[in-house]
């Protein structure tokens, strides 16, 4: 008996201890040690859209130390300078690599992807995260800020020409609209009148032909109804129009705008538009004005049937640094003097440029 009972208190023993040694086993897992360490070459970035494919700067790192063999997945997190995290853009790296060389489109599409304007200096934070499962706590390196100018991730869209009395009458060099929404042979753009009356078409190519489409009014030039070839098109008094052509629905609409900003972050609130001036020689819109911290947008006619933000939260699209009708505000994060630009020049990459001066 006394023996039955030896074994027994000699087998729990044993099991305690085993118990405890697979404890402090899974212990040592979940205490990773150091965090991996990230060196970058080039922290200030030059972007062009000429050089895309161009290196911008390559990261470097040690592995993070878990106290065992573990195999990681490392991810180079991106965020708005002084940011935390909590949503961050993403480059996912090789297994086993310990560098990776971005090319200038990766990091312009970071910027663009975290809503920075392009044109305008900015800076992002960047860090590299090490991952094993789900157990073991997740390692980051200390944070790294890169600075650099994105530029606007332009999108070719299907076009029409709009040659006429403005320009020469001649394709080639004529100004276009675009169909930039999901609607089919829905063209629209902004082009700058000079004169008091100005007398055009539409186009189907660059050139004068039947077989590509020569659109124009139905009537006298001003009944907004479109048949092939047509009358010319006929806008009186000289501006900047948003003009709109619907090939399917044979409609036409030319609408003169004046531009201006508006918002919080303005002198005027969301009550009155800082008005803006447009140059026809560099097709910009501009204004140099103090803005506090808080939002703008851009609209037209002082009035919001036309205005402009950047990115539509709702529908799933980020902010990219190109303007979309009736998008998010803008934030200002920093009060001062700025210089703020809108280029419409190009349909469907509508641009904007905000300069702290």
């Amino acid at each position: 008996m006394k023996n039955w009972i030896t074994q027994l208190v000699g087998l729990c023993a044993a099991i305690l201890v085993f118990s405890s040694c697979e404890k402090d086993e899974i212990k040592a897992t979940l205490q990773p040690g150091n965090a991996p360490a990230l060196t970058v070459s080039q922290k200030t970035l030059t972007l062009s859209a000429d050089k895309g494919a161009d290196e911008a700067t390559t990261f470097k790192w040690t592995p993070g130390e878990f106290g065992y063999q573990a195999a990681q997945q490392y991810t180079l997190q991106f965020d708005k300078r002084g940011g935390n995290f909590s949503a961050p853009k993403t480059i996912n790296l090789p297994t086993g690599a310990t560098s990776y060389t971005a090319t200038v489109k990766d990091l312009n599409n970071i910027f663009n992807g975290l809503g920075l304007p392009a044109g305008s200096e900015s800076s992002i934070d960047v860090r590299l995260v090490s991952v094993v499962n789900a157990k073991v706590k997740t390692l980051a390196s200390t944070v790294t800020t890169l600075t650099g100018t994105p530029y606007a991730a332009i999108v070719v869209y299907p076009t029409v020409w709009v040659p006429g009395s403005h320009q020469g009458w001649s394709p080639a060099t004529a100004p276009t609209l675009a169909a930039f929404t999901s609607a089919a042979q829905k063209y629209e753009g902004y082009i700058y009148f000079p004169d008091a009356t100005t007398m055009f078409k539409i186009t189907g190519a660059p050139e004068w032909s039947d077989a590509k489409g020569i659109y124009g009014d139905a009537g006298d030039g001003t009944t907004g109804k479109v048949t092939s070839p047509g009358e010319n098109f006929k806008v009186t008094g000289a501006g900047y129009y948003q003009l709109r052509i619907d090939l399917k629905e044979q409609t036409f609409l030319a609408t003169k705008t004046t531009w201006g900003v508006i918002g919080s972050a303005t002198a005027g609130a969301w009550t009155k538009d800082t008005p803006m001036t447009y140059d026809p020689a560099t097709n910009l819109w501009s204004v140099t004005t103090t803005l506090g911290v808080g939002e703008i947008k851009f609209r037209a006619n002082n009035d919001w049937p036309i205005n402009f933000g950047d990115g539509k939260k709702d529908d799933g699209i980020a902010p990219d640094g190109l303007l979309d009708y009736s998008g998010d505000n803008i934030a200002i994060a920093e009060p001062g003097n700025y210089t703020i630009t809108m280029d419409l020049s190009n349909a469907g990459n509508f641009q904007y440029k905000l300069t702290k001066n």
